[in-house]
């Protein structure tokens, strides 16, 4: 089994009016293609850089979760049919932290010193090729 972090941008309006509904809507589908949730962190209701579906608000899930084969793919399926789930990320990762994510208040730029490293905690897109070629720029060729 592959480790997972799943960010899910969830529809506010139902997320403010009953968060059990919405939550066990998405463990629903974790559970539905035998995912094993093994951690989660709701972020909270930010405002959108642009509508989503319509929303100008979206309430934020982050997940962790451990599953086999295309489970991932069939995952991010249903979420992109879902009526709750407006936009999902699903990254596969090495670790999973220990301490809540390192988040911003909203309108905040993020500092540098609560990135996480990105050696530490190696994460990919699902589909996303592993060993991407690296292209220099012209500035590089000309030294």
């Amino acid at each position: 089994m592959r480790t997972y972090e799943g960010l899910f941008l969830l529809n506010s309006h139902r997320a403010n009016r009953d968060w059990e509904e919405v939550f066990g809507h998405v463990t629903g589908i974790l559970k539905k293609h035998g995912a094993e949730l093994i951690s989660h962190e709701k972020w909270g209701e930010r405002k959108l850089a642009y509508p989503v579906r319509g929303e100008k608000r979206g309430t934020y899930l982050l997940t962790y979760f451990r599953a086999t084969g295309d489970a991932p793919n069939r995952i991010y399926r249903d979420c992109e049919i879902s009526e709750i789930i407006l936009r999902a990320l699903i990254l596969a990762t090495t670790e999973v932290p220990s301490a809540p994510a390192a988040r911003s208040p909203e309108g905040e730029a993020p500092s540098t010193s609560a990135a996480p490293s990105t050696e530490a905690n190696e994460t990919k897109a699902i589909g996303e090729e592993s060993d991407a070629e690296v292209i220099p720029d012209e500035a590089d060729l000309e030294k």
